[in-house]
């Protein structure tokens, strides 16, 4: 019995197997749908290469943009240290924990000795006295006493002692630095020099006191 050619996947022509309709429709759309599933992988592919693509250069935008603001800051900070350098009084400024952070020249001639950053703390002399003499710890002193309470600090005068044994009266300035939050992020102090202000004070009293002793002696004689 011959088989029905027409139930059959094949059809055969020229005695070579061919695929039949039926076959024919299924490989289509085998192909077809083989052929969707490449272009939606490339359409995938594409796609994350666009996203990697736009974050390499959001990634690049945002490191320039973020060097930009680096270099500006550090030209802000240059020119503030420049500025600072090039005052006659003695300034320096400390981080949060009063660790002395920049100097200017003026500082080391009134301090009289070699300013150690990163070590010395709170202030640049070598020692620190009360108005009336006491000794004043650098602990205590009106740049340690403005970060620790979180204002600046006015109205006080103190006396400096150099490494060479001289003394030095001044009035400090210090007031702390915050940042865009109001965080302390470090401190600002400038020594003014009063000595000679406190010389002829000192002096002038104690003319005052001589001649009300001598008023007073020539009050006894008459």
């Amino acid at each position: 019995m011959k088989p029905d050619l027409a139930d059959s996947p094949f059809l055969v022509a020229k005695g070579v197997a061919q695929p039949g309709e039926d076959a024919l429709r299924q490989m289509h759309t085998d192909l077809g749908q083989r052929l969707a599933q490449l272009q939606q992988a490339k359409n995938e592919s594409e796609a994350s290469h666009r996203s990697t693509r736009e974050q390499m250069a959001d990634a690049i935008e945002s490191a320039s943009a973020i060097g930009s603001v680096n270099a500006e800051l550090r030209e802000s900070e240059r020119r503030f240290r420049a500025m600072i350098d090039a005052l006659p009084m003695a300034i320096y400024t400390t981080d949060a924990e009063g660790r002395i952070t920049h100097f200017n020249p003026a500082a080391v001639e009134f301090s009289g000795r070699a300013i150690e950053l990163g070590t010395d703390r709170w202030c640049v002399s070598w020692k620190l006295y009360h108005a009336d003499g006491t000794p004043m710890p650098h602990g205590e002193c009106p740049m340690a006493i403005a970060l620790k309470v979180g204002r600046a600090v006015r109205g006080e005068e103190a006396i400096m002692e150099r490494p060479d044994g001289t003394r030095r009266w001044f009035a400090p300035y210090p007031t702390p630095l915050r940042d865009s939050e109001g965080r302390i992020v470090g401190g600002i102090n400038m020594l003014v020099d009063i000595t000679e202000r406190k010389q002829a004070e000192m002096t002038t009293a104690s003319l005052a006191a001589i001649v009300e002793s001598s008023d007073d002696a020539i009050i006894s004689k008459t």
